[in-house]
């Protein structure tokens, strides 16, 4: 082996290893940003849940909350008529 294939074989060896190190390094930081997203997204559903939860109850509230206030209407509207 001549030195002109030697000393490209060492400049490819390293240029090679160099890529590795950082094709892993970066596959590593891929991994923690995935990791992180499914937190997020975790967070995200519970928050979503929760959402859910307090607008059903509001929806099941709301009927008779329309009740409630349409009976007080007409007691006020009689209050008044007997007032006046």
């Amino acid at each position: 082996m001549n030195t002109a294939s030697g000393v490209l074989l060492i400049v490819v060896s390293s240029v090679l290893s160099v890529f590795l190190i950082v094709g892993i390094i970066v596959l590593v930081k891929v991994i923690q940003l995935i990791n992180s997203l499914k937190r997020i997204s975790q967070k995200a559903e519970k928050v979503i849940d929760s959402a859910e939860a307090v607008s059903n109850i509001f929806r099941k509230s709301a009927g008779p909350l329309a009740i409630g206030r349409f009976l007080n209407n007409i007691m006020d509207a009689v209050a008044k008529h007997k007032k006046g």
